[in-house]
This record gives C-alpha cells, structure tokens and sequence, in this order.
C-alpha cells in the first residue's frame, strides 16, 4: 500500500506509565487521580480519587497528567490490557501501572486509538504478559514492540473521523438513555416512594396541576387515592399494601456457570449474564463481552432468563463497591442473547402476580443500591461481598399499589425507547467494528 508504513508503537508515541503515589496520599481532595479501576472501556468513570499534592514535587509529576481525549490502558491484573478514554474537563494524574500514549509528530491521536482498539491489540497483550509475576503484567517497553501501519497524517486523521462519528452517535444515544432512566426513576419516586400525588390531592390542589406536575393521564390522576392509611411502615396510601420481598416472588434460583466445553452431559450452548455485565447492559446493552458457555439441559431449564425477570447479584463486589446491583430484563436482552442465563454469583428474580409490573421491583432494587441501603444486607467473607438473599426477603418490605392502578400504568415508554436505542447502539457498534479493522489496514482507502 502506497505510502503506508509499519511502525514500532514505541518509536510513534511515548509511552508513559503512571506515577506510584502513596497509600496515605489519597483522600478527599480536589486533584483526581485515574487507578486501574477507573477504567470502564470504552471511557474512564468519573468516580476517581482525590490526592493531596503537597508531599510531592507538582513539577516532576506534570508528566503523569493526561487531558480531555487521552486513553489509558491497564498494564497489570486480571482486566490487564482494557483501555478507556478520559473524557474529563480537568487534568487528572495516572496512577502506577496505569499507562498513557502521547503520538509523536506524524501520528493523529485518534487514529492510534483505534489502531489500538482493535483485537490484534489485545492479542498482543495476552502474548507478551510476563509469567513469572503473581498477577498477570506487562512493561511499557513489551507494549512499545506492538507493530501498526501508518498511512499519512492527512488519512489518519479521515479514517479517525470517519471511526468518530459512530463513536459520537453511541455516545450521543448512551446519554438519551441515561436521561430516559432518571426521567423513570424520578417518576417512581414521586409516585410510589414520597406519594406526592397522594399528597397533593389530600391537600386539594387543582386536578390540572396534579397531572401537569406528576405527568398524569385523568385516567391515571383517578386512580391515585387522595388519602392515608397506617401500616407498618408508617401512613401509605389508601387501598395499597405493604409486603414482604419474599411474598412477591414467584420463583428465584442462584444462576449458574456452567462448562468451558460442549459434551454429553453438557450440551445447552447459552450466554451468561455476570454481575460485571451488568452496567454495560443497562448503559448501552452491550452483549459483545457476555460469555457464552454450555450448560445441562435441566439447570439451563429452570434458570432461562424471560423478559420481566431480575437479575440480582449476590456475591462478588469489592471493597467500597457494594453487590446488589439489578439488571431488568428486557425484550431487547431476550431478543439479542438467545437462551440467556445469569451466572452463579447472580440470582434470577421472578415477581408474581401481586406485582403485575416488576418494574416496580427493579427500580425498587435500584434505589436501594443508589442511596446505599443495599448495603445492610452485605457481608465480607475471605474479600468476597456476600448479599443475604433470605434476610432480604424475610425483612426487606415495599408499598405496591393497588392491582387497578398496576394495570394502567405504564413506565413501558421508557423502556422501550431506552431499548430502541439500545438496538441502535448495538448496529452502530457492530457497523464500526466491522470498518475499524478494515480502514487501518488499508484494505478501504478514504
């Protein structure tokens, strides 16, 4: 290919490790710095730790600062090799083993992030791990041996946008999604947690209003009672009722892993939702890392995940990361991960008839994780976070509405916008990851 040529990673960009801070440094401080957990591909979460500077010389350090559009990649551990983009508006430090690209004059940035998104990549990476650590690690040097091809910087900088584009899109539908979940969440809350509609029309406030403020149908409006009642929980609506988690349960079951490899006694072939999977399921219903494993045809039976399920993680976690995050299915999930079960350190939720919308449950679920009271049903064991899944169900208790009010109401037009752009989030994907490899190739020319 005319004017392209085969570089050394090492001889196109610096490659700069992250700075070893000390354990004592870290606090609640202004300056951010970016760990290995930090790390979320495709981007850099912004839930990073703050570090006090004064114990250090801040001009040594200047070299460990990245900007808004660098990426890093994690250089040791078991999620070695993942990389994500910083997409903050503030500089912010690497931390040790965390490792940063800075492109010479000839290569675009962008263009060597998708050189280095594509799998040959990572397939480099698992091939030069050095075995004779503990945990799996790599040196900047090994990294810097990885080879790419370099067309001129006018067509770097073409193949990048053309590669952004779709970048831009996804991003563009993540945060429609995440603003389609806080409009649903807000209104359950409203609703069903603070009962401001209950509340107003006992304080007899003009019908319009209620349903202009709340985002009521008259249908709906007619529906809410207009007064209180004791319960066991304290004054809740009229007419509704308070139960025990375990009484709307028509059935759970722990998930399960199942086998590497097809045989007799395991022939069910089927993906399985971990808790890891949970987040990029829920943000952008990425299902690309969903492993697929083989399973016995009567443990897949009884597990098969149905749209309206829950899945509920119950063990694993971390410190300062709670479990019990939930992940509602959807007819998108059932739809892209045929036969999908959870796997072992999840459980599989499945409401009854009390709780005709397991909405309701799910988003239940997800405030109780949000505002942390999840975290009272958590034990550490061996550096394992354990969820008590029977004293849950025993003590946790909820307000659901009456069944006429269930019946009409709807959080569906969320849902299933949410999972609409899901769908295109899932074509733009698969649209760029079938083009990535073939415009830094050369094989399409721009």
């Amino acid at each position: 290919m005319k004017n392209w040529k085969k570089c050394k990673l090492g001889d196109v960009c610096d490659l700069v490790a992250g700075f070893a801070f000390k354990s004592k440094s870290f606090g609640n401080f202004s300056q951010k710095v970016v760990k290995i957990s930090n790390i979320q591909p495709p981007s850099i979460d912004d839930k990073l730790d703050g570090v006090c500077l004064s114990d250090y010389n801040e001009e040594k350090l200047r070299k460990y600062l990245i900007q808004n559009g660098d990426f890093c990649l994690a250089m040791t551990g078991a999620t070695i090799g993942k990389m994500g983009r910083y997409k903050g508006t503030n500089s912010v430090y690497l931390n040790q083993r965390v490792l940063t690209f800075r492109p010479k004059k000839d290569i675009n940035r962008d263009f060597l992030y998708y050189c280095l998104s594509n799998w040959p990549f990572q397939a480099f990476i698992k091939n030069h791990i050095d075995s004779e650590t503990a945990q799996p690690n790599i040196s900047s040097s090994s990294i810097g041996k990885f080879q790419i091809l370099c067309p001129s910087l006018d067509e770097q900088k073409r193949i990048a946008e053309i590669l952004g584009a779709f970048d831009d899109k996804i991003e563009l539908l993540q945060k429609q999604n995440k603003t389609l979940e806080d409009m649903a969440k807000a209104l359950f809350k409203c609703w069903f947690v603070d009962f401001s509609v209950v509340r107003a029309k006992q304080q007899g406030l003009a019908k319009a209003d209620i349903m202009r403020e709340y985002h009521l149908t008259e249908e709906l409006y007619n529906l809410f009672p207009s007064s209180f009642a004791d319960s066991p929980l304290g004054p809740i609506p009229s007419g509704w009722e308070v139960k025990n988690v375990g009484e709307l349960l028509a059935f759970s079951i722990g998930g399960g892993w199942g086998n590497e490899e097809e045989s007799e006694s395991f022939p069910i072939k089927a993906p399985v939702i971990r808790g890891t999977d949970i987040p990029s399921l829920r943000s952008s219903g990425a299902y690309n890392d969903v492993p697929v494993r083989f399973h016995k045809k009567s443990n897949h039976t009884s597990r098969e995940l149905k749209e309206g399920d829950i899945v509920l993680e119950v063990a694993g976690g971390s410190k300062g990361q709670p479990v019990g995050r939930a992940l509602f299915v959807s007819d998108y999930i059932i739809k892209s991960l045929s036969k999908v079960i959870c796997a072992s350190f999840c459980k599989l939720l499945r409401p009854n008839k009390k709780l005709l919308l397991s909405e309701l449950f799910y988003l239940y679920l997800d405030m109780m994780y949000q505002t942390g009271e999840i975290e009272q049903y958590q034990v550490q064991s061996t550096g394992i976070s354990n969820f008590q899944f029977k004293q849950f169900c025993e003590d946790k208790q909820f307000v659901i509405p009456n069944t006429e009010l269930q019946k009409k109401l709807s959080l569906n037009v969320y849902i299933d916008k949410i999972g609409n752009n899901k769908k295109q989030i899932q074509t733009l994907t698969e649209l760029r990851d079938t083009l990535l490899p073939r415009l830094i190739s050369g094989k399409i020319r721009v």
